[in-house]
């Protein structure tokens, strides 16, 4: 069985395939969790990226301009049993926030944001923001105890990701 696929890659090196019938897939490099400190090393340098980590694909909505990134997902911080939840071991689609975008602030978003910072990689929704300080206050759906909000600081943070996508 032959598919005549058309394979289109953006800037930031994020392949399209446009399957017979419209549909298009997306890949992007999967970045677990616990690799926070060498994806950290490596995010400027695409070819190692490529190199050093899986690929996952994505269904997309369009071909589109950007840079995302996978994520692997541990614990169930953001996993409250709602329907825009995500439980641990899943995958989820992040597309990068420029920082030259923080200073407006953060909207709530469905699946939450994925913040890369000096001290690891967490899932959580950013509940507020306070632009004199660079401050925000990251949130967890889960309402456990072991899983309580927490500050961070802007300056601490090397990468916000929307997440755009989920896979369980």
């Amino acid at each position: 069985m032959k598919f005549d696929m058309n394979v289109m890659e953006n800037n930031n090196g994020n392949k399209f395939i446009t399957m017979p019938g419209g549909r298009v897939i997306m890949s992007a490099p999967l970045i677990p969790f616990c690799a926070y400190a060498s994806f950290v090393e490596v995010f400027d340098d695409e070819y190692t990226i490529k190199k050093e980590f899986e690929t996952t694909y994505f269904i997309a909505d369009k071909l589109a301009k950007g840079r995302y990134i996978a994520f692997t997902v541990k614990n169930d911080s953001m996993n409250g049993g709602g329907l825009y939840d995500t439980p641990s071991d899943s995958q989820v689609l992040g597309r990068q926030l420029g920082k030259h975008l923080w200073k407006d602030g953060f909207r709530s978003t469905d699946y939450g944001w994925i913040i890369v910072c000096t001290t690891g990689i967490f899932h959580k929704d950013i509940s507020k923001f306070d632009k004199m300080t660079g401050d925000i206050v990251c949130s967890s759906r889960n309402p456990l105890p072991e899983f309580p909000n927490f500050e961070l600081n802007l300056n601490n943070v090397h990468s916000i990701y929307k997440v755009i996508k989920r896979s369980f």
